[in-house]
């Protein structure tokens, strides 16, 4: 299989390809011991090496590496027409939401093929975020940042939104006590974009809310139920 229109539909990026052969090895040398259900060791053995099999993209070579590139290059272009900026992802103005469902239903098939390509050319890459759109996101705004659902100082010309979020012991830890838990709670399924939202919200630019006089402390679910919606239906989109 080397023509890119046989590469598989979702292939194993260069880092799910290295832990997959890691399990490989890790059941095979399961296998030898004493004691240990083979059966179940040969399906989990069986399970991983389908997915190498049929997953694994092929590199590509000469004219078909050279138009696949070229063809990567058009659909970046296309893609990043209309594509919600850094700062818009990260705050959530007014039309943020619909701006990206609108972007991503028009480009649902201009992505898929687009990582397919990326990782048809360059099958030996240790890159993590080879695959990933969030390379070329633009840095210009194209809607009103007055009303975000996360405030913040604009410094026009910089993009201040980091590609990659790592989230710190303890900014991990904050998060925790200040979210509430239905977004806590699902930090682990959150790409870049994602984290680097919650962590805006949360840590960098967090505000204690305002606890009225004689009422009761609110509840951790409570807690900026009201302000946080517009932000909790943003967040819903991301983690769709």
């Amino acid at each position: 299989m080397s023509n890119a229109t046989e590469q598989p539909i979702n292939p194993l990026r260069p880092n799910q390809t290295a832990d997959l052969r890691d399990e490989q090895v890790r059941l095979k040398k399961t296998l030898k011991r004493e004691g240990v259900d083979k059966a179940d060791i040969n399906k989990q053995l069986r399970k991983v090496n389908t997915m190498l099999s049929t997953q694994s993209a092929t590199q590509l070579q000469g004219q078909e590496l050279d138009s696949a590139q070229k063809r990567i290059e058009t659909l970046r272009e296309t893609i990043q027409k209309g594509m919600p900026s850094h700062e818009e992802m990260r705050k959530a103005p007014p039309g943020a939401v619909g701006k990206h469902i609108d972007w991503e239903k028009r480009n649902k098939k201009n992505i898929a093929e687009f990582k397919r390509l990326q990782v048809a050319c360059n099958t030996g890459s240790d890159d993590p975020e080879l695959a990933s759109v969030e390379k070329f996101r633009p840095t210009k705004n194209t809607l009103n940042m007055h009303d975000a659902v996360i405030p913040g100082q604009a410094f026009h010309g910089i993009d201040t939104a980091a590609v990659t979020t790592v989230l710190s012991t303890e900014d991990i830890k904050l998060i925790r006590e200040r979210a509430p838990a239905e977004i806590s709670g699902k930090l682990a399924l959150m790409d870049a974009e994602g984290r680097s939202i919650v962590k805006a919200q949360f840590v960098t630019d967090y505000v204690e809310p305002k606890q009225p006089e004689g009422k009761p402390p609110l509840g951790r679910r409570n807690k900026g139920k009201l302000s946080w919606h517009r932000f909790r239906t943003f967040l819903r989109v991301i983690l769709k």
